[in-house]
């Protein structure tokens, strides 16, 4: 039976309680996620829309930047509770600016600093969570924070589609300002007495060798990344498909919402579960194929303003996501620990990884394709994600 690398020192420490995880994750997500399908179309109000993955590329890929290099420095100097609120601070001052929206270069900037600052922040989020987390239930742990997280996902598409309907998008980053201020308050009161682990030293070869050696790490990157490559062209390319269809963007929103309704009921049962029964293999392989199945239905669904068959479509692939988002994420944190730098960062870099990847290969694709073709190509590929998910051992 697999059995993690023995490479880690345990360290006393006051541990902190999920649940204040769970509740700063829910104001952190919600602030979010009313601009976070959006942001492409708001974005197509300044700059030309093929332009628009672009700029979503380079934010990517500083955000790269900045989880490898200035989050792992910030961490060993400061800590994680100090990183984490000067992350907030300056994640407020973009949607300010967001907000305002001074001139095209400042939006686009505030844009990137916006996205960079996500990614800083669930990275810390992992290590306030993996510091009180247990192993035997990493499952529902890690299940119950996804489900928190998708109720504010299920919420946020319906409040920006109500503010939409007056074309004002600067109400979605003010409403984000407001979130994010109670989530800053609470984690002052909450979170400031954190007691850092000692953290692992991070380079290529402590990367290499904790990623790439380690197989069933590795396999559990590739699900993860696989996940967030659809993600990425769900978020970017989902509302464009169906505002070209037609709908309008209460109706959008809504469709969004629904879809986004199985990460709440299935995430902490299928945390359960994996723990129960090991079962974490089975469930990234039936994600896989619900994934694909629900990618090749929007291709072939007819161009139509029918809100429940459009509604149908996307819950049916969240499903699949549900199912690989809980699998991969408690494979992958039952085989690491909260002062694992390596592990943790290579993680948190897959999500801009796919937005560097995705938006380049779907701007070759569309001349060709269009926006419909690109759900065809997705779908065989989510198919090819079975390798992975086939190939990993039981804990």
């Amino acid at each position: 039976m697999f059995k993690p690398l023995n490479r880690f020192k345990a360290i006393p420490q006051k541990h902190t309680s999920p649940w204040i995880i769970y509740l700063i994750v829910f104001g952190l997500t919600l602030h979010l996620t009313p601009a976070l399908y959006i942001n492409s179309s708001f974005l197509e109000t300044i700059i030309a829309e093929r332009t628009v993955g672009l700029i979503y590329s380079i934010a990517s890929i500083i955000t790269i930047f900045v989880l490898f290099f200035l989050m792992t420095k910030s961490l060993k100097k400061f800590g994680n509770y100090k990183t984490f609120i000067g992350t907030m601070i300056i994640e407020f001052i973009a949607l300010a600016l967001l907000a305002i929206a001074p001139s095209a270069p400042v939006v686009i900037i505030a844009f990137m600093v916006h996205f960079i600052t996500t990614s800083v922040a669930y990275m810390s989020i992992d290590i306030f969570l993996e510091d009180g987390a247990k192993e035997e239930s990493m499952g529902g742990t890690r299940g119950i924070l996804l489900s928190t997280v998708a109720v504010a996902f299920a919420v946020g598409p319906l409040i920006s589609g109500k503010i939409l309907e007056t074309g004002m998008f600067w109400l979605v980053y003010v409403l984000g300002m407001v979130m994010l201020s109670i989530v800053i308050f609470v984690s002052m009161m909450k979170l400031r007495n954190f007691k850092d682990p000692e953290y692992l030293k991070v380079n290529k070869e402590v990367i290499l060798n904790n990623v790439f050696v380690h197989k069933n790490i590795y396999f559990a990157m590739q699900t993860g990344f696989m996940l967030r490559f659809f993600y990425a062209w769900m978020i970017i390319y989902s509302p464009l498909l169906l505002r070209g269809i037609g709908f309008d963007w209460s109706q959008t929103g809504l469709i969004l919402a629904i879809g986004l309704i199985p990460f709440i009921f299935l995430d902490a049962p299928l945390g359960i579960m994996a723990d129960k029964y090991h079962s974490e293999r089975t469930l990234l392989s039936i994600g896989f194929i619900i994934m694909s199945l629900s990618c090749f239905a929007i291709f072939f669904a007819p161009p139509i303003l029918n809100i429940f068959m459009w509604s149908s479509i996307i819950f049916f692939g969240r499903i699949g996501a549900a199912f690989l988002e809980t699998a991969s994420e408690s494979y992958l944190f039952k085989n690491i620990k909260s002062n694992d730098l390596s592990v943790l960062t290579f993680f948190r870099t897959i999500r801009p990884v796919a937005y560097v990847i995705a938006p380049i290969i779907a701007s070759i694709l569309i001349p060709f394709f269009g926006i419909e073709g690109l759900f065809l190509v997705l779908g065989g590929y989510l198919l090819y994600g079975l390798r992975y998910s086939l190939a990993i051992k039981r804990i």
